[in-house]
């Protein structure tokens, strides 16, 4: 579920910033923010798995609000 909401942003950051520098650290950031965070509580709790799939569209729709969807689509 969160694999692709973060293709969305990862997708909507290249598209703006034109930097696969940036690109690379969303990626990395994404990756061991999630295992970091909710690493050890998805092992107690399943359940808490589906926050970061919930968080992260919540940005994806928070970003098409704001900036529209042609920000998805390089020009």
């Amino acid at each position: 579920m969160a694999i692709i909401g973060q293709t969305f942003i990862m997708t909507w950051f290249y598209n703006n910033t034109k930097s696969v520098f940036i690109y690379i650290l969303l990626h990395a950031w994404l990756n061991t923010s999630t295992t970091f965070i909710l690493g050890q509580i998805t092992i107690i709790n399943p359940i808490m798995g589906i926050i970061p799939g919930v968080v992260t569209w919540v940005i994806v729709f928070i970003l098409l609000k704001i900036y529209g969807s042609e920000t998805l689509v390089k020009k």
